[in-house]
Protein backbone atom coordinates (compact mmCIF):
# COMPACT_ATOMS: atom_id res chain seq x y z
CA UNK A 1 0.00 0.00 0.00
CA UNK A 2 1.11 3.51 -0.76
CA UNK A 3 -0.02 6.61 1.11
CA UNK A 4 0.17 9.88 -0.77
CA UNK A 5 -0.66 13.23 0.77
CA UNK A 6 -1.17 16.61 -0.86
CA UNK A 7 -1.51 20.18 0.35
CA UNK A 8 -4.06 22.45 -1.29
CA UNK A 9 -4.47 26.17 -0.64
CA UNK A 10 -8.00 26.11 -2.04
CA UNK A 11 -10.86 24.11 -0.57
CA UNK A 12 -12.48 23.86 -4.01
CA UNK A 13 -9.36 22.32 -5.57
CA UNK A 14 -8.99 19.87 -2.68
CA UNK A 15 -12.64 18.85 -2.89
CA UNK A 16 -12.44 18.40 -6.67
CA UNK A 17 -9.26 16.30 -6.31
CA UNK A 18 -10.84 14.05 -3.69
CA UNK A 19 -13.94 13.56 -5.89
CA UNK A 20 -11.81 12.68 -8.92
CA UNK A 21 -9.78 10.16 -6.93
CA UNK A 22 -12.89 8.58 -5.39
CA UNK A 23 -14.36 8.09 -8.88
CA UNK A 24 -11.22 6.44 -10.28
CA UNK A 25 -11.27 2.75 -11.15
CA UNK A 26 -8.54 1.88 -8.70
CA UNK A 27 -9.88 1.22 -5.21
CA UNK A 28 -8.46 3.78 -2.84
CA UNK A 29 -9.25 5.38 0.48
CA UNK A 30 -9.40 9.14 0.08
CA UNK A 31 -9.63 11.54 3.03
CA UNK A 32 -10.11 15.29 2.70
CA UNK A 33 -8.95 17.08 5.84
CA UNK A 34 -9.61 20.75 6.58
CA UNK A 35 -8.83 21.06 10.30
CA UNK A 36 -6.17 19.65 12.63
CA UNK A 37 -8.86 17.84 14.63
CA UNK A 38 -9.69 15.75 11.55
CA UNK A 39 -6.09 14.44 11.48
CA UNK A 40 -6.83 11.69 13.98
CA UNK A 41 -5.94 8.02 14.36
CA UNK A 42 -8.73 7.28 11.86
CA UNK A 43 -7.04 9.29 9.11
CA UNK A 44 -3.47 8.36 10.03
CA UNK A 45 -2.59 4.69 9.54
CA UNK A 46 -0.82 3.20 12.53
CA UNK A 47 2.41 2.60 10.63
CA UNK A 48 2.72 6.39 10.19
CA UNK A 49 3.16 6.74 13.95
CA UNK A 50 5.89 5.61 16.32
CA UNK A 51 3.83 2.65 17.61
CA UNK A 52 6.44 0.10 16.49
CA UNK A 53 9.14 1.91 18.45
CA UNK A 54 6.77 2.07 21.40
CA UNK A 55 6.34 -1.70 21.42
CA UNK A 56 10.10 -2.21 21.53
CA UNK A 57 10.77 0.47 24.13
CA UNK A 58 7.84 -0.60 26.33
CA UNK A 59 8.78 -4.28 26.17
CA UNK A 60 12.44 -3.73 26.96
CA UNK A 61 11.76 -1.28 29.80
CA UNK A 62 9.06 -3.43 31.41
CA UNK A 63 11.10 -6.60 30.95
CA UNK A 64 14.22 -5.12 32.53
CA UNK A 65 12.20 -3.62 35.35
CA UNK A 66 10.53 -6.96 35.97
CA UNK A 67 13.86 -8.79 36.05
CA UNK A 68 15.29 -6.40 38.59
CA UNK A 69 12.16 -6.27 40.76
CA UNK A 70 11.54 -10.00 40.82
CA UNK A 71 15.19 -10.96 41.18
CA UNK A 72 15.50 -8.57 44.13
CA UNK A 73 12.33 -9.91 45.74
CA UNK A 74 13.39 -13.54 45.28
CA UNK A 75 16.83 -12.82 46.67
CA UNK A 76 15.45 -11.01 49.70
CA UNK A 77 12.83 -13.63 50.56
CA UNK A 78 14.73 -16.73 49.56
CA UNK A 79 11.66 -18.07 47.72
CA UNK A 80 11.95 -20.80 45.10
CA UNK A 81 13.39 -23.65 47.13
CA UNK A 82 12.97 -27.40 46.52
CA UNK A 83 9.23 -27.70 47.27
CA UNK A 84 8.05 -24.82 45.06
CA UNK A 85 5.50 -25.48 42.30
CA UNK A 86 7.69 -23.65 39.80
CA UNK A 87 11.20 -22.70 40.63
CA UNK A 88 12.73 -19.26 40.77
CA UNK A 89 13.71 -19.43 37.10
CA UNK A 90 10.21 -20.39 36.04
CA UNK A 91 8.70 -17.58 38.09
CA UNK A 92 11.21 -15.13 36.70
CA UNK A 93 10.54 -16.23 33.13
CA UNK A 94 6.77 -16.02 33.51
CA UNK A 95 6.88 -12.66 35.27
CA UNK A 96 9.32 -11.10 32.80
CA UNK A 97 7.41 -12.46 29.80
CA UNK A 98 4.08 -11.07 30.99
CA UNK A 99 5.69 -7.77 31.93
CA UNK A 100 7.28 -7.46 28.49
CA UNK A 101 3.95 -8.26 26.83
CA UNK A 102 2.03 -5.65 28.80
CA UNK A 103 4.89 -3.16 28.46
CA UNK A 104 4.81 -3.62 24.70
CA UNK A 105 1.08 -3.00 24.59
CA UNK A 106 1.40 0.09 26.77
CA UNK A 107 4.29 1.36 24.65
CA UNK A 108 2.36 0.88 21.41
CA UNK A 109 -0.62 2.77 22.79
CA UNK A 110 1.41 5.63 24.19
CA UNK A 111 3.67 5.99 21.13
CA UNK A 112 0.72 5.78 18.69
CA UNK A 113 0.06 9.47 19.31
CA UNK A 114 3.69 10.34 18.57
CA UNK A 115 3.52 11.35 14.92
CA UNK A 116 6.30 11.56 12.44
CA UNK A 117 7.64 14.77 10.93
CA UNK A 118 5.37 14.49 7.89
CA UNK A 119 2.23 14.22 10.00
CA UNK A 120 3.33 17.18 12.14
CA UNK A 121 3.87 19.14 8.92
CA UNK A 122 0.33 18.27 7.80
CA UNK A 123 -0.99 19.42 11.18
CA UNK A 124 0.74 22.80 10.67
CA UNK A 125 -0.77 23.13 7.18
CA UNK A 126 -4.23 22.43 8.53
CA UNK A 127 -3.74 24.93 11.36
CA UNK A 128 -2.79 27.54 8.75
CA UNK A 129 -6.07 26.95 6.90
CA UNK A 130 -4.83 24.74 4.08
CA UNK A 131 -6.56 21.52 2.98
CA UNK A 132 -4.88 18.11 2.95
CA UNK A 133 -5.91 15.12 0.84
CA UNK A 134 -4.63 11.70 1.92
CA UNK A 135 -4.86 8.81 -0.57
CA UNK A 136 -4.21 5.22 0.51
CA UNK A 137 -3.98 2.94 -2.55
CA UNK A 138 -1.84 0.31 -4.22
CA UNK A 139 0.27 2.89 -6.03
CA UNK A 140 1.21 6.48 -5.30
CA UNK A 141 -0.84 9.33 -6.76
CA UNK A 142 1.74 12.12 -6.73
CA UNK A 143 1.45 13.00 -10.41
CA UNK A 144 -2.34 12.91 -10.36
CA UNK A 145 -2.51 15.19 -7.30
CA UNK A 146 -0.02 17.65 -8.83
CA UNK A 147 -2.14 17.69 -11.99
CA UNK A 148 -5.22 18.45 -9.89
CA UNK A 149 -3.62 21.58 -8.43
CA UNK A 150 -1.81 20.42 -5.29
CA UNK A 151 0.77 22.88 -3.95
CA UNK A 152 2.87 20.21 -2.28
CA UNK A 153 2.80 16.42 -2.58
CA UNK A 154 4.57 13.62 -0.71
CA UNK A 155 4.38 9.94 0.16
CA UNK A 156 4.84 7.84 3.24
CA UNK A 157 7.35 5.03 2.74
Amino acid sequence: MSITYARFKSHELARRASKVLRRSREPARVDLLWSPERLSHHAIPLHMTAARSGVLVGSVMAGLGAILALAGALWLTGVGGEGALIGARGTLTLFVGLSALFGGLAGALSFASDNGIKVQRMRRWLSAGDQVVIVEARRDHEDILRGLGADQVGTFA
